[in-house]
């Protein structure tokens, strides 16, 4: 922690740091990382972000750093605590520190990889996993990454280390207040209505009475347009698409075409061939009819790019 402290000093030129501390000192230790954290927080340009402690909700926070949550002199510190996926407490808290705050660490899911050096097929045949990694060490990273996220946002402003501290507690809101039981969460402030705007092209497009349209992306989000006579029937032809891909799927195909017969129950008329590209994306067709006219423009610049019948890559 003083190597901490010494690195931010010299190196950091007042520029934003944040110190994440996701661990309990208690006794002696307790005490020696208490005075440091007091330290770094008499550093302006640095905040500190630790963990409430993974007892039980009614357990006194008595070890260190959190403990210093209830010093109101300590702006700049952040007491962090765990809520389930339900928006309740589920470990130790207290709402009298300056700054308490809540983020999510239940069913919060990502995947592990032995060697992120081999192939995929490689990779899917030695997965592993484990039950859980939970408590409100994991919750710091949220808050910590948050925290970052707000400070960016105001390049050019003196105030904007202790501001991140505000909007942190100002943005965070109780999910289901009918509840009473709820804790506040973090939040980024960003609505989805600001999200940024991107065509979700996985859609199943009707083109008069004899054509049809799917258009969807990979994983590597290059988008592909397959064109087809398609099925009298809506759903047979749905099906039939999903069908395609999954099998395309499993192989664990690059970009290019193949010809597959479908199972029986999946083929409707002149469904008996067709080419598609070869892709790894599951669940890729959705039943939004009324969406052609939105995506009239991609469609246009398809069919005036691609050879009639073909699949086309932008």
């Amino acid at each position: 922690m003083l190597k901490i402290y010494d690195h931010i000093k010299s190196n950091s030129m007042g520029r934003p740091c944040i110190v994440n501390i996701a661990a309990e000192f208690y006794r002696k230790e307790g005490d020696d990382i208490a005075e440091v954290v007091k330290k770094l927080h008499g550093l302006e340009n640095v905040i500190v972000v630790t963990m409430a402690g993974d007892g039980a909700p009614g357990d006194k926070i008595s070890h260190s750093p959190a403990s210093l949550g209830a010093k109101k002199d300590l702006k700049r510190l952040v007491v962090v605590g765990g809520a389930d996926n339900e928006f309740k407490n589920l470990l130790q808290y207290d709402e009298s520190f300056l700054n308490m705050v809540w983020a999510p660490i239940d069913n919060i899911f990502a995947p592990q990889f032995p060697d992120p050096r081999l192939r995929e097929d490689q990779l899917r045949s030695y997965m592993y996993y484990e039950e859980h990694y939970s408590g409100t060490s994991s919750a710091t990273a949220f808050v910590s990454g948050m925290l970052a996220n707000y400070i960016s946002r105001n390049p050019s402003s003196p105030t904007r280390v202790k501001d991140a501290v505000k909007e942190l507690k100002a943005l965070s809101y109780t999910r289901d207040p009918q509840d009473g039981q709820n804790v506040k969460l973090i939040w980024n402030g960003i609505a989805s209505s600001e999200w940024p705007a991107r065509p979700d092209a996985r859609i199943k497009a009707s083109v008069g009475s004899d054509k049809r349209l799917l258009i969807y992306r990979d994983r590597e989000e290059r988008l592909y347009v397959y064109e087809g006579s398609g099925s009298e029937d809506e759903e047979i032809y749905r099906q039939e698409v999903v069908a395609r891909l999954e099998d395309l799927d499993s192989e664990h195909q690059g970009p290019g075409s193949e010809q597959r017969d479908l199972p029986s129950e999946h083929q409707g008329p002149g469904s008996e061939q067709r080419d598609l590209p070869s892709v790894e994306y599951r669940n890729i067709v959705s039943e939004h009819e009324g969406l052609v006219s939105e995506y009239q423009d991609l469609i246009t610049e398809y069919e005036n790019a691609a050879p009639e019948g073909t699949s086309s890559e932008w």
